[in-house]
């Protein structure tokens, strides 16, 4: 058989196994293609074909005999062959190698692809990170499960890299990029490996801490994650220091969707924010009933604004010493 593949131009390297242990061990190399006669002294090709099903592994295998039945033939390629050919008809054994090797070389591309689509759909082309797509689809397999286990708990970070804007504004954004990246693997080195850091958009970053003994522990990661961000960079021989604000929210809190978590997550970034650059701030439920508040009256404002509803006031300032008026507070009303 070696003989016809070379007449096709093939140069195979091989290995001549007739025993089931060799066979497995042989299939420990993932070879490109098995060649088998039906009888064996231990073994067939059947019980070969069952052992490679056994392993996972697509090999194209085919059957060559001297002699073998239409049924076993049939029989055989329901096992998984990919052909089963007569020794005296060895023509057919280049074609059919090389169909074989061809099916799986486009099967490999394919997977190849499939896989780079996946990464780019599902992951940020600047930082290689989880992008928000995928990492709801982690958060809402976190909240599933803290539904069916109340012991279960999680947190979401929110991050904010405070400085990077105005990096991006003097240095460019080469720098910003670059910066950004080696943030994003700070973030990732200050997170355990069953924890998700993900990067939502520009200077925003998420991070999924996992299957917490108390939410208070998200606390002091942020605090970790925060010392780390502050480290010094370097940029073309410029030391540029950044910083970043955290808004963290815990599954504890009672969810029923990742979106209202991370509202929630942003809530809380907005009130670290206004405590000064650096700081963090564990969500509680006011906040939310207070952001509510908060619309609701630049709403109410809005529309009066529309309708002519506000009335101007001026109360006169009375100076004490003449008794005269010094002047008018204006009130709008």
């Amino acid at each position: 058989m070696v003989e016809t593949l070379h007449s096709f131009g093939l140069d195979p390297t091989w290995t001549r196994v007739d025993k089931e242990l060799d066979y497995l061990s042989a299939l420990d190399s993932c070879p490109d293609l098995i060649l088998s006669d039906f009888s064996m002294p231990q073994f067939d090709a059947r019980r070969a074909l069952h052992l490679l099903k056994d392993r996972g592994l697509d090999i194209p295998f085919i059957v060559v005999s001297g002699c073998i039945g239409e049924d076993v033939a049939v029989q055989c390629m329901k096992d998984g062959a990919s052909d089963y050919l007569l020794k005296d008809r060895l023509a057919r054994l280049g074609p059919s190698v090389t169909q074989a090797l061809e099916r799986i070389r486009l099967q490999k591309e394919k997977k190849a692809i499939e896989e780079r689509l996946f990464h780019e759909t599902f992951h940020d082309a600047l930082t290689g990170l989880p992008n928000r797509a995928l990492f709801l689809e982690r958060l809402e397999r976190s909240l599933l499960r803290s539904k069916r286990d109340r012991t279960y708990v999680f947190a979401v970070l929110l991050l904010k890299l405070e400085g990077l804007s105005t990096i991006n504004e003097t240095l460019g954004p080469s720098a910003s990029d670059q910066l950004t990246i080696e943030a994003s693997q700070r973030l990732s080195m200050h997170v355990r490996s069953l924890d998700s850091v993900a990067r939502l958009a520009g200077e925003e970053f998420l991070i999924l801490l996992d299957d917490l003994k108390t939410a208070t522990i998200a606390g002091r990661v942020a605090t970790r994650i925060q010392q780390a961000v502050a480290l010094p960079l370097i940029f073309e021989s410029r030391e540029i220091i950044l910083t970043a604000g955290l808004g963290i929210t815990a599954s504890l809190t009672g969810y029923d969707n990742s979106e209202n978590m991370l509202r929630d997550a942003g809530v809380a970034l907005n009130r670290a924010a206004l405590l000064g650059k650096g700081s963090f701030v564990m969500f509680d439920a006011t906040m939310h009933a207070q952001a509510m508040e908060r619309l609701k009256l630049e709403a109410d404002l809005r529309q009066a604004l529309e309708r002519d509803e506000f009335k101007l006031h001026y109360q006169p300032i009375v100076s004490l010493e003449t008794g005269h008026i010094a002047g008018f507070e204006a009130l709008l009303r």
